[in-house]
C-alpha cells in the first residue's frame, strides 16, 4: 500500500540538502521552502536558494523540486557522484501517494525523477 498523509499533517515549509561541488569540492547547501502546500489536492510548490561555500552567498535556482512532489521526511539524503539523492512522495492513482527518488546533481544544478518499476 503506497503512503498517504492525514489530511491534518503538519508539512515543514523548509528542508535543507547539503553536498559538494564535484570538482571544485566546495560545499554548498540546498535550501527549499515549500509554499502555499495544498494537501487535498497534492500540490507542493517551492522555491530554492543554493548557498556555495567559496562565494559565501546565497542565490537562487529554478526549483529542484516537482510541484508534485514533497520529500518523505522518516528517509535520508544520500550523496553520491556529485549529487544528492532523496526519497520523495508524489500524487499517485486516487487518494494515494508513491515513492520515488529525486536526483540533485552538484555541478549542473540539474535534477532527475527516478520512478521505480511498479513491482516495488
Amino acid at each position: 500500500m503506497p503512503p498517504s498523509l492525514p489530511e491534518t499533517s503538519p508539512l515543514p515549509p523548509i528542508v535543507f540538502r547539503f553536498g559538494a561541488h564535484p570538482t571544485t569540492h566546495e560545499y554548498m547547501l540546498v535550501f527549499i521552502l515549500y509554499e502555499r502546500v495544498d494537501i487535498q489536492q497534492r500540490k507542493f510548490p517551492s522555491k530554492v536558494e543554493l548557498y556555495t561555500q567559496g562565494t559565501r552567498s546565497w542565490r537562487s535556482i529554478a526549483s529542484v523540486c516537482h510541484p508534485d512532489c514533497i520529500p518523505r521526511l522518516d528517509c535520508l539524503q544520500a550523496f553520491v557522484n556529485g549529487a544528492i539523492h532523496w526519497i520523495a512522495l508524489e500524487r499517485g492513482v486516487g487518494d494515494g501517494l508513491s515513492s520515488l527518488i529525486m536526483s540533485f546533481n552538484m555541478g549542473s544544478q540539474a535534477t532527475w525523477v527516478l520512478k521505480p518499476s511498479r513491482r516495488y
